[in-house]
């Protein structure tokens, strides 16, 4: 969040209460609340939204994996060796 918010700031010339508003904006997933003016400040946006959105699917994936990996174990079929 602080480097979108810093972002904005420089990039942009925001005011922390607006810089604030469109990081969590993009970070939420809902998108921007203002389109940038600057080609620069539109790029920092992308790239800042596609960062988010990773950092989310590694984090999902990285508290999700325990679960899987339990619930993989607990399905487990053992060989009979009997017959």
């Amino acid at each position: 969040m602080a480097l979108g918010i810093f972002g904005y700031m420089i990039l942009e010339d925001m005011t922390w209460q607006r810089a604030f508003l469109n990081s969590a904006m993009l970070l939420s997933g809902l998108g921007l609340a203002e389109v940038p003016e600057s080609p620069h400040t539109q790029i920092f946006a992308s790239v800042f939204a596609i960062y988010s959105s990773f950092v989310f699917l590694v984090i999902a994936g990285l508290l999700a994996a325990p679960l899987l990996h339990r619930l993989l174990h607990r399905f487990h079929w053992k060989k009979d060796n009997s017959g």
